[in-house]
């Protein structure tokens, strides 16, 4: 970046939710309560920034990366996602972001080594251990994630032995 120049933040309308702003650096703006929604923003279970957005006395939660590329980018085509390109799912700014094909997007992460350690850093030994048993009582996929909090891909992973094997 060149000497004292200032990157621009861009401001524009959430597609389909005509009372939020998101700027090209990720963060939203409510109109109804002109305020940002910083606070608002939380971690779901893959550590991707999320927030719940209300229309129609109804709230969705979106991931923050997903709604900049909706807004900057152009809608992302069924099949594909969204890429962070340093790695770094904290960094949700337009310039950090593509749409790119599953197959890329893995090729990226185990390229930049995210990929494969991913799911023994999310969990416990022990939520682990918890999810083995559960499994082993012939509770579903669905059930053990909803019941431990836990993403219902960990538990697959784990059940299919590509996770916690000891």
């Amino acid at each position: 970046m060149a000497q004292g120049h200032i990157p621009i933040t861009q401001w524009s309308e959430i597609p389909n939710h005509s009372d939020y702003l998101i700027s090209s650096c990720g963060n939203v703006l409510s109109l109804k309560r002109s305020k940002p929604l910083l606070r608002s923003q939380t971690l779901d279970n893959w550590n991707y920034k999320q927030l719940s957005l209300s229309k129609d006395g109804k709230k969705n939660t979106y991931r923050t990366h997903c709604l900049v590329a909706n807004s900057y980018i152009q809608k992302i085509p069924k099949g594909m996602q969204v890429n962070h390109k340093d790695g770094v799912k904290a960094n949700n700014s337009l310039s950090n972001l593509e749409i790119v094909t599953p197959k890329e997007n893995t090729r990226h992460a185990i390229e930049g080594g995210l990929k494969g350690s991913y799911f023994k850093n999310t969990i416990s030994k022990e939520t682990a251990d918890n999810i083995k048993e559960k499994l082993l009582l012939g509770c579903s996929v669905r059930e053990i994630a909803e019941s431990l909090n836990v993403n219902t891909g960990i538990v697959s992973q784990i059940k299919y032995g590509r996770t916690w094997k000891t």
